[in-house]
Parts: C-alpha cells; structure tokens; sequence
C-alpha cells in the first residue's frame, strides 16, 4: 500500500487503474479458452458492480483481498478479471468506474451507469467481458 488517500466516493477513476472483478463462479470463464463471459460483469440489484482498484495492492495482498472477498460469501475463488478504467467507459455511454470506499476496504470501487435496456446491457457486458483479463486463483503450495 502506498499511503495515498482514496478519492471521495463517486469520484471517476482515471482511464489507466485496473480493476479486478472477483470471479467466484466457474460458470465466469469459458474454461476451453479461459475468456470471461458476459455474466460476469451483471450488476448486483443496485445497479452497481462491486470491483477492487489494484494499484494500491502488492500482487500477493490483492490475491488475499480477493480470497477475502470469495470468505465473505461462502464461495470458492476462480480467478479474477482485470480491466482498466477506459474499457468500463467504453462500454456505454453513462459507464463508469468511481471510488465507492467502504470502512473495512477504501480501495472498493463501483462499475455504474448500466443501461435499463437489456439488449443494450448485454452489449455493455459484452464490451466489459471483451476487454477482461482473466487471471487464475493461484493454487496453494505444499508447505
């Protein structure tokens, strides 16, 4: 961690921060080809999809608050999907990627501004799943 403050809530993340979705579905990745589909980027019911930005975490401490996260709901850790800031804004016209801080993770963030239509969310997925990395859960060692 590097000691910077977060940005209030709301505030737009510049074009070049990553992000990662966490993935806790295999039903998230094509496993023959290890794309992230669509599926992936649907919004919880409030519109807003809930991402961690990266450039604050060391590579092994991003991978614990990713596990962290798959804890904090019961599920197991398939891996991640990174994409930057500008592809979430390419994706439609009222996307974004805004800091959205909570108490127990200032370095959460919101995807928003999903259209209501659902063929044009579908598109929006699409878009966001196209530029996705995908990055597999690593697999723990014997110790």
């Amino acid at each position: 961690m590097s000691g910077r403050v977060p940005e209030p809530e709301g505030t737009p993340l510049a074009g070049d921060e990553v992000v990662a979705r966490v993935l806790v579905s295999g039903r998230s990745i094509v496993k023959s080809t290890g794309a992230v589909r669509p599926e992936a980027f649907d919004p919880a019911p409030g519109n807003k999809l809930s991402v961690l930005r990266q450039a604050e975490w060391a590579e092994p401490a991003l991978w614990l608050r990713c596990q962290q996260v798959a804890a904090m709901r019961n599920k197991a850790l398939f891996g991640r999907a990174d994409l930057p800031a500008s592809a979430i804004r390419a994706s439609g016209p009222d996307m974004a990627a805004v800091a959205a801080a909570r108490p127990h993770d200032p370095w959460h963030a919101h995807v928003q501004g999903y259209p209501a239509d659902e063929a044009l969310r579908l598109s929006v997925w699409q878009a966001m799943a196209a530029a996705a990395k995908f990055v597999p859960a690593p697999v723990p060692t014997a110790g």
